[in-house]
């Protein structure tokens, strides 16, 4: 397995209406449990309000489960120690829903690709190829390379995205709602952008998704919260 989920529970603390010091429990997530396998695209669907994106942070290791188990290619991430669960996260990759939000705006595209190789210790020389290499390879033009987020598509941002976790070389990728703000052309050529990666690269997918026909599409087991 790449990804096993044990009975996975987070809670939050919500202050009562017009008190002070009292708080109700709401579970957002509770005791989930699934395992990804190697190569493998796992759906997750459930309506709005589901908590599909709780559980997404939880997997991305961005919130902790207050219990539970969440392992990464045998490891337990709550067992890591900071450097190590640092060096591990370049295996697994989250992608967001919005576009327009997880891009900063004053950076080149470049550059925005080029910033998780650098943070992980590779020299700029290899850095700007390996950018280079992932722009081509997810359909964006070289001559984007100093452009600027702004006037840019939604597809061509997701695929800034796209570029920014594929040059990590994960072995898993982590789709929140992805493709929702797209039109259906973006949608499907994305798609087949996500088939060939898949085929070349060998890494898995968690797709969590409102969208029972893009998930249909494109997972082999599938999940309802």
């Amino acid at each position: 397995p790449v990804l096993t989920v044990d009975d996975v529970t987070r809670t939050y603390l919500v202050r009562r209406r017009g008190t002070f010091n009292a708080f109700n429990e709401i579970k957002a997530v509770r005791d989930v449990s699934f395992v990804v396998r190697a190569g493998e695209n796992f759906g997750i669907v459930g309506e709005s309000g589901c908590r599909k994106s709780t559980l997404t942070r939880l997997l991305a290791w961005l919130e902790k489960p207050d219990a539970g188990r969440i392992g990464f290619l045998g490891k337990d991430l709550a067992s890591l120690s900071v450097r190590s669960l640092t060096d591990l996260r370049q295996s697994f990759q989250l992608l967001l829903q919005d576009p327009y939000g997880s891009l900063p705006a004053n950076m080149p595209v470049r550059r925005m690709i080029e910033e998780p190789l650098l943070i992980h210790g590779r020299s700029s020389a290899e850095a700007t190829a390996m950018a280079q290499a992932a722009m081509k390879e997810v359909g964006l033009e070289p001559d984007l390379a100093n452009s600027l987020p702004v006037g840019l598509s939604a597809g061509q941002r997701q695929r800034i995205n796209i570029a920014r976790a594929l040059v990590l070389k994960p072995r898993l990728l982590i789709l929140d709602e992805t493709l929702s703000a797209l039109d259906q052309v973006e949608q499907a050529e994305l798609l087949d952008l996500f088939t060939r990666l898949q085929a070349a690269h060998g890494f898995s997918y968690v797709f969590i998704s409102h969208d029972l026909a893009l998930v249909r599409r494109m997972c082999n087991r599938i999940a309802v919260m």
